[in-house]
């Protein structure tokens, strides 16, 4: 009798711990698997802000060129000025001289 109880607790602990095994190995690969998921999005979202770095390095040297033709067209605009104020011509001058003909 003694054998028979014997024999059922370790049948009773070997299906127990084949169970506590399966789900261990359920969780394992569960947590694996979100595992895999994080390290592939980290690299994607890596992959993102490298291009979103690059799309940021290409717009600040058109800001920069965009700048500088600014800069440009004001230096000229302010040499016009300048050379425009240089001449006065009053309004009497030019009202009293009538248009020449180019033709």
């Amino acid at each position: 009798m003694q054998n028979k109880v014997f024999l059922l607790v370790l049948i009773l602990v070997a299906v127990g711990a084949s169970g506590l095994t399966i789900y261990a190995n359920m969780n394992t690969t569960k947590v694996q698997q979100e595992l895999y998921a994080e390290r592939y999005n980290r690299m994607i979202a890596e992959e993102d802000k490298g291009k979103a770095m690059a799309q940021i390095k290409k717009l600040e040297v058109e800001l920069d060129s965009a700048n500088q033709k600014i800069k440009t067209i004001q230096e000229v605009l302010q040499e016009k000025t300048a050379e425009e104020s240089a001449q006065p011509q009053s309004p009497d001058s030019a009202a009293a001289t009538p248009p020449q003909d180019t033709n």
